[in-house]
């Protein structure tokens, strides 16, 4: 192998694919990186077998070849050599790396253990801009459930109509909810699926800053998730999909409410930071609303006591509940928006945060029990 190439290019690459590895004693070839030169093209390859990251890159390459490698002391000399065009050259699965002044070897081995990949099928799409989806992960991924005693739980739901993409995660404590208008053009009419939540945290890290259209190929048991437009950076990330039936958390969303109180968000937000300052062992503040007010307060015996309060406007009966403060402020902060309403089915029942202008996203919560 034998190219040439930008530092910056390759240095964000290899950023993109180190940090999904861990540490696999049964595997160790998967704790490294594959670094492949195919015709005009540069490939970095990481894999755990449940999820996979692919970088293309254009290089100039004089020589097609490979090489696997641990990324840590390539991304340590990257990081520390000048910008400009980097040399890359593999002989008896060493790399030799020259920039300048600099030149350095790493000693890697034959490509010959590193797992296949599997193919992707790519008649049947759908596509979503990368700044819509990341933001629509941001806001549903606290929600997934982090034990394995429910493995469908431990994933973020997509649910594919003809008019819209519904994302949803639950944790039997709370749901959260987004939904994404969608181009009906597509092949995919109707179709479901649970995303992995490390699937979703990596589309959110590689994808967050991008500003592309993503193309999202769904295979049997397999998704595969590519900004393919992008010639000069492209990336692909292959994740299994989490098997089993999503529960049908729509029964649980709450059709009819007593009290609905329309609130600032910000200072909302405020006096929870604050009266989680107070709280107990379990996280919990005392939310209560009464006339045009509604109330936050805590209490630890061993700090001391809290209270404050917010004008708001109120229509139904008057309502106190206790939350865990952490879980509340997940919604709210993913709410948009300066007002939002807080409203509540019935006494000690779930309460549902939205704003008041955008529709497209809401949270419920389940109140902490007496």
């Amino acid at each position: 192998m034998k190219l040439k190439i930008k530092k910056e290019l390759l240095q964000k690459a290899v950023s993109m694919v180190e940090k999904t590895l861990g540490r696999n004693l049964s595997l160790p070839v998967l704790n490294n990186i594959l670094i492949k030169a195919e015709k005009n093209n540069l490939f970095l390859i990481s894999t755990d077998l449940e999820l996979a990251i692919i970088v293309k890159l254009i290089a100039k390459i004089e020589e097609e070849g490979s090489v696997v490698l641990g990324p840590k002391t390539l991304m340590g000399f990257l990081s520390n050599s000048p910008e400009g065009e980097v040399s890359l050259r593999v002989k008896k699965s060493i790399l030799y790396i020259e920039q300048q002044n600099y030149k350095t070897s790493i000693k890697g081995f034959d490509n010959k253990e590193f797992p296949l990949l599997p193919k992707t099928d790519k008649k049947d799409f759908f596509t979503i801009p990368s700044k819509i989806i990341t933001q629509g992960l941001n806001q549903v991924i606290n929600s997934v459930a982090k034990s394995e005693l429910k493995p469908e739980l431990t994933g973020v739901f997509f649910n594919i109509t003809k008019n819209a993409i519904k994302l949803a995660a639950t944790d039997s404590f709370r749901l959260s909810e987004k939904t994404i208008d969608r181009d009906k053009s597509e092949s995919i009419n109707t179709e479901s699926f649970i995303l992995p939540l490390k699937a979703a945290q990596e589309i959110i890290r590689i994808y967050q800053d991008f500003n592309d259209i993503l193309f999202f190929y769904k295979n049997k048991n397999q998704l595969s998730i590519n900004n393919e437009e992008n010639e000069k950076f492209n990336v692909q990330i292959i994740s299994k999909i989490v098997e089993g039936e999503y529960p049908n958390y729509e029964q649980i969303i709450p059709s009819d409410y007593v009290t609905k109180a329309t609130a600032s968000k910000q200072e909302f937000i405020q006096q929870i930071k604050a009266g989680s300052l107070f709280s107990s062992r379990i996280n919990d503040i005392e939310v209560k609303i009464t006339g045009s007010q509604l109330f936050v307060s805590s209490k630890n015996n061993d700090v001391g006591e809290y209270t404050s309060s917010i004008g708001v406007s109120v229509e139904g009966e008057e309502q106190e509940a206790k939350f865990n403060y952490n879980y509340l402020l997940d919604g709210l902060n993913n709410l948009e928006g300066d007002e939002i309403v807080f409203k509540v089915s019935k006494a000690d029942g779930p309460v549902t945060v939205e704003s008041i202008k955008h529709k497209d996203y809401f949270y419920i919560l389940m109140p902490i029990r007496k």
